[in-house]
């Protein structure tokens, strides 16, 4: 069974094989984007803590008419999301974490800002070396133009799309980074990665 989708159970996220029957869980998309980011941060300087901020378009769990709980065709609306423990198990790692989401009327193109203390000095130019010569670094796209709107990463099977202009280092240890990801065909593609890299090896 493949799990396009976070888990409740902490065994099932990112690949896992068991005996007939097996489940390999995708995480989400916002898992997706988050993973190649923090853990480069945490690889190249070590990371203390992070607060993810995800900006989404419109999903299935926001009301389409009008109703108690919102109208995603035209407001924004605040929600929790699951990407901060899903990073987490992952990478395997016991980050403390925290995040929130932004539901949005956009149909397709996400923004995810994570907001780091680190455990050593940075700078912007170092950030952005250790992601060139990290291991995500094929699944790193970067935008030709400055400030990118949400439709500009539309089609971009890349991992997340970084926002070089927009990293900010505060005394030294704190980095923000952002970045953009397309949630529907981008996140596919990318599970689709991992369905036939999976083939190969079974």
């Amino acid at each position: 069974m493949w799990v396009a989708s976070p888990t409740l159970k902490e065994d099932l996220q990112a690949l896992v094989v068991k005996e007939e029957p097996f489940v390999i869980g995708g995480a989400s998309c916002t898992t997706t984007a988050t993973v190649p980011i923090i853990d480069t941060l945490d690889e190249a300087f070590g990371v203390e803590s992070c607060f993810l901020t995800t900006i989404h378009a419109a999903t299935r769990s926001q009301d389409l008419l009008d109703g108690s709980k919102g109208w995603s065709a035209f407001d924004t609306q605040l929600h929790t999301t699951g990407a901060t423990k899903s990073t987490n198990r992952v990478l395997k790692k016991k980050i403390p974490m925290d995040g929130i989401a932004y539901r949005t009327s956009d149909k397709d193109g996400s923004f995810v800002q994570i907001d780091c203390l680190l455990k050593q000095e940075a700078t912007k130019e170092a950030i952005l070396a250790a992601f060139k010569e990290s291991k995500y670094a094929p699944y790193i796209s970067y935008p030709k133009v400055s400030s990118p709107p949400s439709s500009y990463i539309r089609g971009d099977h890349n991992m997340v799309m970084l926002l070089p202009d927009e990293i900010v280092i505060i005394n030294k240890k704190r980095a923000i980074v952002k970045g953009l990801y397309d949630n529907e065909e981008g996140y596919a593609a990318h599970f689709l990665r991992l369905v036939k890299y999976l083939a190969s090896i079974m």
